[in-house]
């Protein structure tokens, strides 16, 4: 069996590079545009403002319990692996509530929604575990110190 390779093609970076730096703008001014036209250009511009202040306020609340929480998971000796994820996920949130517009805010603000943000780790750690899967068993080498006198190290 020839083993394929699972690195994102040429092709595949590029796409993805299209929809983040092309469509997703284009989404962005449209959902603004549209909304503008149906409820106004003031009540528009006010609601992206409080859109983006809630964003903040929650990154900034789940943030500090991330930050909470892998402080304890260290403090009782234990690598704090879904806590840290949890962090990757917040970072991410407050990047999206960054970004103008109403379709990134929403993403945002749902990334910092505990339970959605817990099923969404669970993906991810799925991915990942095929991923590690499909590489197959890591070679671990063991090895040994031992104690040598002072006169053969040369001393």
């Amino acid at each position: 069996m020839v083993a394929r390779d699972r690195r994102p093609s040429l092709a595949a970076v590029g796409a993805l590079l299209f929809v983040l730096f092309l469509v997703v703008p284009f989404a962005e001014l449209t959902v603004i545009v549209m909304l503008g036209d149906r409820i106004g250009i003031p009540e528009t511009l006010l609601l992206m403002i409080f859109m983006s202040a809630l964003g903040a306020a929650m990154a900034k609340r789940q943030g500090l319990r991330v930050i909470t929480a892998v402080r304890q998971r260290l403090n009782q000796g234990e690598l704090p692996g879904k806590e840290l994820v949890d962090g990757l996920l917040v970072f991410g949130a407050g990047a999206l509530l960054l970004t103008p517009g109403f379709l990134t805010d929403v993403v945002g603000i749902l990334l910092l929604v505990p339970f959605l943000r817990s099923g969404i780790r669970r993906l991810l750690r799925r991915s990942f575990e095929r991923r590690l899967r499909f590489m197959g068993p890591a070679t671990v080498l063991e090895a040994r110190s031992t104690d040598l006198p002072a006169k053969e190290l040369g001393a």
